[in-house]
């Protein structure tokens, strides 16, 4: 079992910047979920997953951080759901994300895809609702997944999205985009 100190509840007036310990190996689900008081978490090296749900909620969470010489390779579903303040994310060596990864994160416009030979597949839903306005993908990915950049993200109802470099051949006939109210 990996054991790691939690907040404690006689500090909930109190805004905290969290170190998760090194030689932690996952994050287990919903464990800082609804957590209001989290602003900031660096993720040691030795996390290699973090599971379903998180973070999800942390409403006043700004960043996120992992190394470039992180193990974490995977990142369970909704982990940042409803993570409104978050505007820096960092996963340079993740090579399996989950649907709804950053659902509702409207401040994060941008992010980095991690380049490793693992990561080759962006899932249905995985930034859906998210604030993303530019994302590079990977040469490594040979797969995008349905509705995985789509969403009805404020101010416009319409989450726009460039992608700037995508080499992936796909015989499309039509581009479709639409606003919350299916026009």
């Amino acid at each position: 079992t990996d054991l790691f100190p939690l907040y404690s509840p006689h500090f909930k007036e109190t805004y905290f910047n969290y170190n998760i310990l090194s030689g932690t190996t996952t994050i287990p689900a919903n464990e800082f979920k609804d957590d209001d008081y989290l602003l900031t978490i660096t993720i040691a090296d030795s996390v290699t997953s973090i599971g379903d749900s998180a973070f999800s909620g942390t409403t006043n969470l700004k960043s996120c951080t992992t190394t470039s010489t992180s193990q974490l390779a995977s990142i369970g579903t909704s982990c940042f759901q409803e993570c409104f303040n978050l505007t820096s994310l960092t996963i340079p060596s993740v090579t399996s994300l989950s649907g709804y990864f950053v659902d509702k994160c409207y401040k994060l416009t941008s992010l980095d895809l991690p380049t490793n030979a693992g990561f080759t597949t962006i899932p249905d839903y995985s930034f859906y609702n998210s604030g993303l306005t530019s994302v590079t993908i990977p040469d490594t990915v040979s797969s995008i997944g349905d509705y995985a950049f789509s969403g009805d993200a404020p101010p416009n109802n319409f989450q726009y999205v460039f992608i700037e470099k995508y080499y992936l051949y796909l015989e499309l006939s039509e581009i479709e985009i639409w606003d919350v109210y299916g026009n």
